[in-house]
């Protein structure tokens, strides 16, 4: 990562883009006994909102039942994970905590650059990216708990490079490959060859340390003097994939935004590294052509933020400490790898240790019954849509079918309409647009139809699609917007508005909520950096009307809405801290704090009725469930052990049993179910669907 470049190249409010929550299911009544004690309300939540979760007068909530969870075993394999970055610092810094579960099993991470640019007690910057890659080796040693000893080969690329591959002395399945490029930063070099940025762009070719006369003496001869067009490196990076089959594969933010135009305007002093978003660019680029290691298009891309994770509040809890010592463990005594950064920044360094964001989560609105009553679910595989679906109502699944292509992010959300014809949105990459494809009569899928950007032509920002439908069927997707805002399109009738409405607000993040209740309202929440920014119909069809409320504190992550046992909407979302679970709706006057685990993922919400089911990845990939034992009562938590990747999805079938869906490490995905209709704490054993 680079300190002190003059391209300050992010927007502030990229910040917005909120990653982690928990997932939530209204249960029906009479299905569930809690399995544990209620965690008391977080002090700082006394009073912030309008619209928090106390019963309405009369009703007072029930206690927990203690409970013990059965089943839920976790037996699938690890996955493989590769790791590419621009510099050797930036997996510690962005990548952290999940980097740690890939250090447990199989885990190759590439390093581009040699991040040489500034190091100021390294004069000769062959020195300085040769201590550089010290203390790569150094952090993902400590990672693994094993010594710092490696052994260090040349591997030969088809195109005729070399790199360098490290393989970790006692566990060869932790693997360091080196590209030695020049960094952005460096800028005698950039005189004479491109940053990555600039060649993801096809502009020039890039060159490795020790091909320009101002990188000094003493770089390794076996990696000099050598050039990379654009293919050329995408193609070394798929066929790194090739030879290492990761079913994980997780880079840098390819969308942070550049400053110039529009943009210009909620720049402030906090932005991304050219390098980052290039890396990321290259990465996605080469992903879209790796179909996996069995070849059949298994394979998760995750894209992480950079420097704008500064602007979003903490949410890594009792982990921040152990990520500095990670960073610190990098840098070497007294700097000693790295003397460029100073550690103790307050207003730089500091703020990454207690932060971890992806760039977009998969949702959590995957899972959904169609006409026939047979669960599907649904996620972005190899860039485009993959679906199981049971084979009959409660039965075995089927899949992974393929579905309408579309360069898309690893963001889906699946709604049923009235008919009970299942339509997907999602965010196409290529055009920033927001798209949807409807169920056609035979099970295929229409292609993908574009619902355009509420920002053409700086479409960068927009939020991730969140879908409210109501009871005739009539739809409202909402997004957020490059204003700070969102932006609002319906469908009525059958058909979609032609235009985006906006709804104004400041410094609105992704992870934006949408609800119908009961009567066919809709109701907008929205992540701000103050609070919860809230709109809602008077009457259905109405225009949307922006509701009062206090601030209750920013979401640490996106807000989840459902509609409750009284039939209005009630949402929940991430604390900032340790990012426990709040949850607030129209009947009480301050959020209220449910406890759970830490956890970096989207939110999502199945099902109505008297009683809620909460469901949450934990920062070691196991899941935990919060059981409501009735309306407005505490919920308790049970852990089950797994390897969740990304946010899991929950839903009942047509058995009116609670079904529990997630994706391993292995790309795959995996359920358990509820053994009675009448229970949230007894389940199948994890099962592989497909």
């Amino acid at each position: 990562m680079k300190r002190g470049i003059r391209a300050v190249e992010a927007i502030l409010a990229l910040g917005a883009l909120g990653v982690m929550s928990t997932l939530v299911a209204a249960f029906p009544e009479g299905h569930s006994k809690a399995s544990s004690t209620h965690r008391g309300l977080a002090k700082d939540a006394r009073g912030a909102f309008a619209d928090g979760v106390h019963p309405p007068d009369g009703q007072g909530a029930l206690p927990a039942e203690p409970a013990g969870g059965t089943g839920g075993r976790w037996s699938a394999p690890g996955g493989r994970f590769m790791q590419v970055v621009a510099h050797e610092d930036d997996d510690s810094l962005f990548l952290f905590p999940d980097m740690i579960r890939s250090a447990a099993v199989d885990a190759t991470t590439v390093y581009l650059t040699s991040g040489e640019a500034n190091g100021r007690r390294y004069k000769n910057r062959c020195v300085y990216g040769m201590h550089r890659e010290d203390g790569a080796r150094a952090a993902w040693a400590r990672n693994a708990k094993m010594p710092n000893q490696w052994t260090r080969t040349p591997l030969r690329l088809p195109s005729g490079q070399t790199v360098e591959l490290d393989t970790l002395n006692g566990s060869s399945e932790i693997r360091l490959v080196f590209f030695k490029l020049h960094e952005a930063g460096d800028r005698p070099a950039m005189d004479h060859t491109s940053s990555l940025e600039e060649l993801q762009h096809g502009v020039g070719a890039a060159t490795t340390l020790g091909s320009e006369h101002t990188d000094g003496t003493g770089c390794d001869p076996r990696y000099v003097r050598q050039r990379y067009t654009k293919q050329q490196l995408e193609n070394a990076l798929l066929w790194l994939m090739q030879r290492f089959g990761p079913t994980v594969v997780t880079a840098q933010d390819p969308k942070s935004p550049p400053v110039q135009g529009k943009f210009t305007h909620i720049v402030g002093a906090m932005g991304d590294h050219t390098d980052h978003r290039g890396a990321g660019r290259l990465v996605a680029e080469a992903a879209a052509r790796y179909t996996g290691p069995q070849r059949d298009g298994n394979v998760l891309v995750r894209f992480y933020r950079d420097y704008n994770v500064r602007t979003s509040p903490p949410n890594l809890g009792p982990m921040g400490p152990v990520k500095k010592q990670l960073f610190l463990t990098y840098l070497g005594a007294n700097g000693v790898n790295d003397p460029g950064p100073s550690p103790n920044n307050p207003t730089f360094y500091n703020l990454f240790y207690s932060r971890q964001y992806t760039r977009w989560t998969n949702g959590t609105n995957w899972a959904v019954l169609d006409g026939a009553r047979r669960l599907n679910a649904f996620a972005v595989l190899d860039g485009r849509i993959a679906q199981w679906q049971q084979a009959r109502p409660g039965g075995p699944w089927t899949g992974p079918r393929f579905g309408p292509a579309g360069g898309l992010s690893p963001y889906v959300t699946a709604v049923r309409d009235q008919r009970g014809v299942i339509h997907l949105f999602a965010l196409r990459l290529s055009d920033d647009a927001i798209v949807t494809a409807s169920q056609t009569p035979g099970g295929g899928w229409t292609a993908w139809w574009s619902l355009g950007n509420p920002d053409p032509g700086a479409g960068l920002m927009v939020g991730s699609p969140a879908v409210a439908v109501s009871p005739n069927g009539d739809m409202a997707v909402a997004v957020r917007n490059l204003d700070g805002g969102v932006s609002v399109k319906e469908r009525r009738g059958g058909a979609w508005a032609g235009r985006w409405a906006s709804l104004a607000a400041k410094g609105v993040r992704d992870g934006v909520a949408a609800v119908a209740d009961a009567s066919g309202r809709v109701e907008i929440f929205a992540p701000t950096d103050t609070g919860v920014a809230r709109w809602r119909q008077q009457e259905p069809g109405e225009p949307f009307v922006r509701v009062d409320g206090g601030t209750g504190g920013p979401p640490a992550g996106p807000i989840t809405g459902v509609v409750d046992a009284t039939g209005a909407a009630r949402i929940y979302y991430p604390a900032a801290g340790a990012a426990s679970t709040l949850t607030q709706s129209d009947n009480g006057q301050r959020p209220d704090a449910l406890g759970g685990p830490m956890t970096f993922e989207g939110t999502a919400a199945a099902g109505s009725g008297q009683r809620t089911v909460l469901a949450a990845r934990s920062t070691d990939g196991a899941l935990a469930l919060g059981v409501q034992n009735a309306p407005y009562g505490p919920y308790a938590w049970s852990t089950h052990r797994a390897d969740v990747m990304g946010s899991p999805a929950l839903a009942y079938d047509a058995d009116g049993r609670l079904v529990v869906l997630a994706f391993g490490g292995d790309a795959h995905l995996y359920t358990m179910r509820a053994t009675t209709p009448s229970t949230a704490t007894s389940f199948t054993d994890w099962t592989r669907a497909g």
